[in-house]
């Protein structure tokens, strides 16, 4: 597919009989024909391949009309006139294909066709649109070749669409006055190539967007940020991080899934880069901190957001993060041996976490279960998994020091109608490689 610039603006056509006329003598802009109305009758001189030098609409009422814009330097366009003439001899008198041509003089157009379908015999006429001074790009304004306008034997216009969707059966059927499920051809962007594809307001919209995702260096004077902003307009949600270390990046690319602060496993050489030193180092800063951003449609899932982040990263700091499953021993959350109910069901209250500097612990209010537990899983700490089969939201109490034991914690669920029992689990972690790196020997766990 070719773009053209066509500058649409005065124009003049001949008189012609029947439907509504357009004056030739008056210096007008003619406004593009919507779908459905009555084309303006208007005639194309100058006609090439052809017994005749001229054609008007007029002249084919009763016919359904085929107008292919086309160029000689279109090589997307040059495959379809055999198929256009071909679908022209089999229906005969039912249709007429036409064959506008953006090039600079007719005599072009013609040397073409006779060196290169000399021996097809073609049957269907060509003619000159090479600019807004034709009546034709007035009337079915278009940005892209090849581009198809469908007129109805009643002189209606139909669709505007694909070359791929001028088909046999297609023809037929709306010779037979059936609809056609087609979707009209847009090319009507106004498009600035000085600027991203992507950027809001070089296009007419991003609905279609799949995904967009934006990486740097570290950016003086940003300060270290992170959000998210959701665009009902055009259907996406965007998160970002700034002043972000190479472990915080990977770890946020899981934590849609789970909190990896105590499942990230370094196959590195040198853990300097990646992680950030005890002492403030301004210099180790501006060489190893990142801005990410991701932007995907609202209906994107998890694994999704995951999906897009790491490989983000991976591209840009030629890592290769990834999950992996590994079998291991944990801490399973689990209803209390004896007890038939478990008493963390919510009582509705206000969503939050408190603290209780009395009894030194944190109060989970009305919160999902799985942001719980993913609070209780800290780096350096045990690996605690659900296996209550709870679903929803919880009201439940925890010690708050993230290094108090596993008997502490153990007092303090059971209160709640839970315990902590140890388990093998085949769990995901983020796994963090260099290229080359093969020994799982010497896997580092983040301390």
């Amino acid at each position: 597919m070719k773009i053209i610039q066509i500058v649409y603006g005065c124009f003049a056509v001949a008189l012609c009989m029947g439907v509504p006329k357009i004056n030739l003598a008056q210096d007008q802009s003619l406004a593009p024909v919507k779908f459905g109305e009555q084309v303006p009758d208007f005639k194309l001189e100058g006609l090439v391949n052809s017994e005749k030098t001229s054609v008007s609409l007029s002249d084919l009422k009763g016919k359904l009309v085929i107008l292919d814009f086309f160029g000689t330097w279109c090589g997307s366009c040059i495959p379809g006139i055999p198929k256009l003439d071909s679908l022209q001899k089999v229906f005969g008198n039912q249709i007429q294909v036409i064959v506008l041509c953006h090039d600079k003089d007719i005599e072009t157009v013609d040397k073409f066709i006779k060196q290169k379908w000399s021996g097809l015999d073609l049957q269907i006429p060509f003619a000159l649109a090479k600019d807004s001074t034709y009546v034709a790009n007035q009337l079915f304004p278009h940005r892209m070749v090849p581009h198809e306008v469908w007129i109805s034997p009643e002189g209606k216009l139909l669709y505007t669409t694909d070359f791929r969707d001028i088909t046999y059966a297609n023809i037929k059927s709306v010779l037979e006055g059936r609809l056609l499920p087609l979707t009209n051809k847009e090319d009507q962007i106004q498009f600035d190539r000085s600027r991203p594809i992507f950027e809001n307001g070089n296009l007419r919209d991003l609905k279609p967007l799949m995904a967009k995702t934006g990486f740097s260096h570290y950016i003086p004077g940003l300060p270290g940020v992170a959000g998210n902003e959701v665009d009902t307009t055009l259907g996406t949600k965007r998160i970002y991080y700034t002043y972000s270390t190479v472990e915080q990046l990977y770890q946020r690319a899981v934590a849609f899934r789970f909190n990896p602060d105590n499942r990230t496993i370094w196959r590195v050489k040198d853990m300097e880069n990646y992680v950030r030193p005890a002492v403030y180092d301004k210099g180790w800063e501006e060489k190893n901190l990142y801005c990410i951003e991701v932007t995907l449609p609202l209906h994107a899932s998890t694994e999704d957001w995951t999906h897009y982040f790491l490989q983000t990263i991976n591209t840009n700091l030629r890592l290769n993060g990834h999950l992996e499953k590994i079998r291991t021993s944990c801490y399973a959350l689990v209803p209390l041996t004896g007890r038939d109910t478990i008493v963390i069901s919510t009582k509705g209250n206000t969503r939050r976490m408190s603290v209780d500097n009395e009894a030194q612990e944190y109060v989970y209010s009305n919160m999902p279960l799985d942001i719980i537990i993913n609070n209780l899983n800290y780096k350096g700490g045990p690996i605690i998994v659900d296996g209550t089969g709870v679903k929803g939201h919880v009201d439940l109490r925890r010690p708050m020091k993230d290094n108090a034991s596993i008997e502490a914690f153990r007092a303090s669920f059971q209160k709640q109608g839970l315990d902590l029992v140890l388990v093998e689990r085949e769990l995901d972690f983020l796994v963090i490689e260099e290229p080359g790196y093969l020994s799982a020997s010497t896997d580092r766990m983040t301390d």
